[in-house]
């Protein structure tokens, strides 16, 4: 018994360097590399990503209507389920032909609201100058900036999508490299450990064998 829990003790960390450290190691390589695809392609990644979005609801269709089809009661709830995949395979199949055209449609939406706010902010800015005055030039600043990006969302509605895929690019590059440094840091650890903790010989192993046969 303590030949065998001696060797698992010895094998373990051996284990834990080859198979935990490697796949952390290419889990962050992937991760800076979808970050940069993101940065420099944003709009074709999203374009990508809009599609494979409207595949995978297409392919959720196709699955309902199969088991809609083998299925021998059809009741109530999976008539509901197959109309619902109808649905979703139209809004699917609309992502996944133009992309582009439901992007346009959710900046304008986009655009219009921060449009309307930045509307609001100006006259209650002005309103709160006339009655009590103060900073009222700063909420006045933000919301003429609101307006002023809500119109040039409106005019070139691809400047918000490059935006947002620059943002998220980064966000991902940043938590690659910060996942790549902690493996670094885990990786010498794990050498230095490796390296002081006492090695057990075949002689001390035989000892604790007969020590605990006695």
């Amino acid at each position: 018994m303590g030949r065998q829990n001696t060797t698992d003790k010895t094998k373990e960390p051996k284990k834990d360097v080859q198979t935990g450290s490697s796949s952390g190691l290419i889990l962050n390589i992937v991760l800076i590399v979808l970050g940069l695809t993101f940065i420099i392609w944003g709009k074709q990644a999203l374009d990508t990503m809009t599609r494979i979005i409207g595949i995978f609801l297409l392919a959720l269709f196709v699955a309902e209507i199969v088991i809609f089809i083998r299925s021998k009661t059809r009741e109530t709830w999976e008539k509901i389920g197959l109309g619902v995949s109808v649905v979703l395979a139209v809004f699917g199949g609309w992502l996944a032909i133009s992309p582009g055209s439901f992007h346009n449609l959710v900046n304008y939406v986009f655009g219009i609201l921060i449009l309307i706010y930045g509307a609001f902010g100006i006259v209650n800015s002005v309103g709160f100058a006339r009655a009590s005055g103060g900073l009222w030039w700063v909420g006045l600043i933000l919301s003429i900036s609101a307006v002023a990006m809500a119109i040039l969302i409106l005019i070139q509605p691809d400047f918000l999508k490059e935006i947002i895929m620059i943002a998220i690019g980064f966000a991902i590059v940043f938590s690659g490299v910060t996942g790549l440094y902690n493996w670094v840091n885990v990786r010498r650890a794990q050498k230095i450990i490796k390296a002081n903790s006492p090695l057990v010989s075949t002689s001390d192993m035989k000892d604790a064998g007969s020590d605990e046969d006695k």
